[in-house]
């Protein structure tokens, strides 16, 4: 018997919920990893970069393999994958195979993730696949809250490693589901021209406003994971608060998001997306700018100044997700797989490389995030500014330049 419609939807919603689940639910947890292993918190911080580059290179090779082989078995594989990599984080010896199987479990997790849209699109017509990727979408936003609540309750319930024997079992369960109640959506199978897919990369890269696009956003987005990559340290570490307190005050960031994605899509018919993308950024930076400001002037930060500014910072993108995929896959009608992709490694990569450089400055809770996420917000908004379409900021900027 195969899935119905609405089981399939639930399927698809679990399987992209797959990459939040395991970068978020042990976070509570980091401060107990640290110690089974002996290591520093800012240590075990760092398998959250070594998965987003994992994820990063799933997804792009997933994509690939999945037009030439077909959806289903490379789903399944990439679940085996993560299975087997959680299933080795639970008796890793040491942090550095510890590393290994993170990077392992996320190169599983992006040969599922980014597959998610891709079976939606085989199957169903374009009105009916933006109907369910736009819950699948609602979904994603809803796991990064979640995740940490599950870990916490898990964590209450036993050692760390119950949080990746929880993650065998997710994708244990989804692999069932998928070999016995699934079928392959694709009809027809591509051939693997490596000289065209080469092509292809390269042409991403010939549009200046497409790529000012995307790295504006995947510096925003960086931002976000500089924060993910802490906020343990900062929260738990740095105010004190217990593993039950961590998934509220991470949740109320993803909440403000959920809220301003909610209204930036009632904003759509009287602003364009690029407009409704500048005003996101410019909140972005606001709250970054005042992030920075505050933990490097006041001796004794407030957690709950720390926490609304957070909301604002983290809630902003918002405004920014979806809409500035949009606005970059203008540019490419032709190649929308083959830059989507791009713009997804292109995203996991700088946040991998912001939440390393956060990492590596060590055991700061209270600046170095705040400094490295003002850093992603200036950057992102100062691309925004000179390498997409021109807009009156734009213009003001360069005037007063010219008078200079």
């Amino acid at each position: 018997m195969q899935i119905s419609r609405r089981g399939l939807i639930v399927l698809l919603s679990a399987m992209a919920a797959l990459a939040p689940f395991a970068i978020d639910m042990y976070l509570p947890s980091i401060p107990q990893v640290a110690q089974h292993f002996g290591t520093s918190i800012a240590h075990i911080e760092v398998t959250i970069s070594i998965f987003l580059i994992g994820f990063g290179i799933g997804q792009l090779v997933g994509g690939l393999f999945s037009d030439h082989y077909g959806r289903k078995p490379v789903v399944l594989i990439g679940l085996g994958t993560f299975m087997l990599a959680s299933l080795g984080m639970i008796y890793a010896p040491s942090v550095k195979i510890m590393y290994l199987m993170r990077a392992i479990q996320a190169v599983g997790g992006g040969f599922v993730t980014v597959n998610s849209a891709a079976i939606v699109k085989d199957q169903f017509d374009k009105k009916d696949s933006a109907k369910i990727l736009a819950t699948v979408a609602s979904i994603m936003m809803i796991a990064p809250m979640a995740a940490p609540m599950v870990g916490a309750l898990i964590a209450k319930a036993g050692e760390w490693q119950l949080i990746f024997a929880f993650l065998v079992l997710y994708a244990g369960s989804l692999i069932f589901i998928m070999k016995f109640k699934v079928k392959e959506s694709l009809t027809e199978t591509k051939s693997l021209n490596l000289k065209k897919i080469i092509q292809g990369y390269l042409n991403i890269f010939k549009s200046r406003h497409g790529l000012g696009f995307m790295f504006s956003g995947a510096l925003a987005t960086a931002g976000m994971f500089t924060f993910i990559t802490k906020s343990s340290s900062i929260y738990m570490d740095y105010f004190g608060a217990s593993e039950s307190i961590f998934p509220l005050l991470f949740g109320a960031n993803v909440m403000t998001m959920i809220f301003l994605s909610r209204f930036s899509q009632r904003l759509i018919d009287r602003r364009s997306s690029q407009q409704i993308v500048r005003t996101g950024l410019y909140i972005n930076l606001v709250a970054g700018s005042l992030l920075l400001l505050y933990t490097q002037w006041t001796p004794s930060p407030a957690l709950a100044v720390i926490v609304g500014l957070n909301m604002a910072f983290i809630g902003s993108l918002g405004f920014v997700y979806g809409h500035i995929d949009s606005c970059f896959l203008t540019y490419y009608p032709k190649s929308t797989g083959t830059a989507n992709s791009i713009f997804g490694v292109t995203r996991f990569s700088i946040g991998a490389t912001t939440g390393a450089i956060v990492a590596w400055l060590g055991n700061d809770p209270i600046h170095s995030p705040f400094i490295v996420m003002f850093g992603c917000t200036a950057l992102a908004n100062l691309i925004f500014l000179f390498m997409t379409p021109g807009t009156k900021s734009k213009q003001i900027f360069q005037g007063i330049l010219a008078k200079v």
